[in-house]
């Protein structure tokens, strides 16, 4: 990896000098280490924990496995852990509920206020389904 100093090397004026090695600099520097993006993650909701998240991550590997194979074996493999996953969160999503329900059931506007921080629709042209009984 070289780089023409030339530029630098041979001006008269420090500034242009100042400026052609800075590019050079930054032209190895970005060859060497480029600049990437980075996804930032959102907070997750509040009935997310790590066994549902451990699911999630089995539920992908598995469909990874299938879209290879694409052998019945795996698909059902991935469907189950699919299936579990769902349960597994409509059930922790329910429980979360539940108790901001419980919580709060004395005070009105707090309630409202912690149903729509996690989520509940409302009324105005939502489709959600939420069961919270």
């Amino acid at each position: 990896m070289s780089k023409d100093w030339n530029s630098v090397l041979l001006s008269n004026d420090v500034t242009k000098a100042w400026d052609c090695l800075r590019n050079v600099l930054l032209s190895a520097i970005n060859s060497i280490a480029p600049v990437k993006q980075a996804r930032i993650k959102q907070q997750t909701e509040p009935w997310i924990d790590s066994d549902i998240l451990a699911l999630i991550n089995q539920k992908y590997t598995a469909f990874k496995q299938y879209k290879q194979s694409k052998t019945e074996e795996h698909l059902n493999i991935f469907r189950s852990l699919r299936n579990k996953t769902q349960i597994t969160i409509s059930k922790a999503k329910q429980i979360v509920f539940t108790e901001k329900l419980e919580e709060n059931k004395h005070d009105s506007e707090t309630l409202w206020q912690h149903l729509k921080q996690i989520g509940l629709p409302s009324k105005k042209g939502s489709s959600s389904k939420t069961n919270i009984s």
